[in-house]
């Protein structure tokens, strides 16, 4: 099995690409690497696109490490125009944090792990978002089959999974061991609204995975390998690009 690059892309379709790309630079203070694209977490990108029939508009929703979640909260608090969905609070599962929405409705939680806020250096450092984990959120109906898609079918480490109840279940995936990087695959009661996900991956030899995985679930290919890239669909529709890295 091929392991994939130490690399993770969430696409972000909008119908208003330039007034979304803008809510991320000026509200949510993200880093730039490109006109509509950002840089996240160790590994981490998002870039902004305009929808198609193809790739249909969201919304999809993200998980951004803060250096400190309060500083950010207060931060992002002093900024006009920002669209609060759950507000600052400590989770079950041991995390501070608060989300957030952008104008296309995609939600982006921004999270300190409890332990981490005690990290006097990661206090006292003046970038707002830390070089940690970034995390693309795919809501699906059928955890089962999904599992098997990104365990089996893509060889991806299931590093944490969870059942709450019947109506909170989830995997959590790593792209590379150490990466910081996660796909999670969450079923919720009730399912959030989402058309389909859209994630980039990158593997050094692009041509041997796509031959790999046409042999093996050639239902699954949507657009053949070109030379550089080629589509997947996961079993609750989601896209996964796979390219040359």
């Amino acid at each position: 099995m091929l392991l994939y690059l130490d690399y993770l892309k969430g696409i972000l379709p909008c119908r208003n690409p330039e007034e979304t790309a803008a809510y991320y630079e000026e509200i949510l203070l993200f880093p730039k690497e490109g006109a509509r694209a950002f840089a996240l977490g160790r590994s981490g990108h998002m870039e902004v696109v305009e929808s198609s029939p193809v790739y249909a508009a969201g919304p999809t929703a993200f998980w951004v490490e803060a250096n400190h979640v309060d500083h950010v909260y207060e931060t992002l608090h002093a900024q006009s125009g920002l669209h609060l969905l759950v507000d600052l609070q400590n989770t079950y599962y041991g995390s501070r944090e608060f989300q957030v929405t952008d104008p296309a409705g995609n939600i982006t939680c921004i999270i300190n792990y409890c332990d981490d806020l005690k990290d006097t250096v990661r206090r006292a450092s003046a970038e707002l978002y830390a070089k940690e984990e970034f995390r693309v959120v795919l809501y699906v109906k059928n955890l089962s089959a999904c599992y098997w898609f990104y365990t089996e079918l893509l060889g991806l480490k299931d590093v944490y999974h969870w059942e709450e109840n019947r109506g909170d279940r989830g995997f959590k995936y790593e792209i590379t061991p150490g990466s910081k990087c996660y796909i999670e695959t969450l079923f919720r009661e009730p399912l959030p609204v989402q058309k389909q996900g859209t994630i980039v991956l990158r593997n050094s030899d692009v041509k041997s995975e796509y031959d790999r995985i046409a042999s093996l679930a050639p239902d699954a290919v949507v657009f053949a390998f070109d030379g550089f890239h080629f589509t997947i669909q996961d079993p609750d529709g989601n896209f996964v690009i796979i390219e040359k890295g």
